[in-house]
């Protein structure tokens, strides 16, 4: 019986450059590669993130002082526009009224007039204007606005003039005629404002104010008015005066 002669082998490759083990040695030196490339970004990202919130909060600091910087120029341009006015439509009724032995003469009076109401801010207090760097906002406190003249339309005028006994038109009549003309405009600053009329003349004065500020500092600025009204003792004083000067024979429309 004939047996064969082992062959000869080649010869044998390391126990750890086996397949196996190179498939695991190239996973783990990517894992390493991949953590290594994240650490790399993150640090990058962090880096300009940093540097992107340090240059907009020097910027917004800067923006803000710029801002407030401007509180002194804009004050003297509101002090330079002196007044602010807004106007109201109206009209008054007056009546002249004389009698004697001869009879009565009459003569009534109803005319359109425009108010002009303004805030003088020739004298505006430098305290009341400010700048807030919470919500970038510019605050003006103002007084309320103020009759500053009066309109009186005569061409649209109607009059009434009524004669009785001995008395002529020509002459007594229109006589309270004119005396009735004449008492227009007093009449009309005597007038006082409604509530809506209130609520208009503030809406039309914080438009006003607001254009001026945003003609300074920018068309985007946030502006505030705030509206402050005279002290009591100075309205009853002012309300005396008034009622003083009214005369009898006024009728209030």
């Amino acid at each position: 019986m004939t047996s064969s002669a082992p062959q000869p082998r080649g010869p044998q490759a390391p126990g750890w450059l086996s397949t196996p083990s190179l498939v695991l040695g190239a996973v783990g030196v990517f894992f390493v590669l991949a953590l290594a490339m994240r650490a790399l970004e993150r640090s990058g990202t962090a880096a300009r993130w940093s540097e992107a919130t340090d240059t907009a909060g020097v910027s917004t600091l800067d923006d803000e002082d710029a801002r407030a910087g401007r509180v002194p120029g804009l004050v003297k341009h509101l002090q330079g526009a002196n007044l602010v006015t807004s106007v109201l439509e109206t009209s008054v009724r007056v009546q002249a009224f004389d009698e004697n032995w001869r009879g009565t003469a009459v003569a009534t009076v109803e005319t359109p007039v425009r108010l002009h109401y303004a805030i003088d801010l020739a004298a505006l207090d430098p305290a009341r204007v400010i700048f807030s760097p919470l919500g970038s906002v510019y605050t003006l406190r103002v007084p309320l606005p103020r009759l500053h003249a009066v309109e009186v339309r005569t061409g649209e005028e109607r009059v009434y003039v009524e004669v009785g006994g001995w008395r002529l038109r020509s002459r007594a009549g229109e006589y309270q005629l004119g005396l009735a003309r004449t008492r227009v405009e007093a009449q009309a600053r005597r007038l006082r404002p409604t509530e809506r009329d209130q609520i208009a003349l503030r809406a039309a004065a914080t438009q006003a104010l607001t254009a001026l500020v945003r003609g300074v500092v920018g068309p985007q600025a946030l502006v505030r008015v705030l509206f402050e009204d005279a002290a009591p003792a100075t309205r009853d004083a002012h309300a005396r005066r008034e009622a003083h000067a009214t005369s009898p024979d006024e009728v209030r429309p």
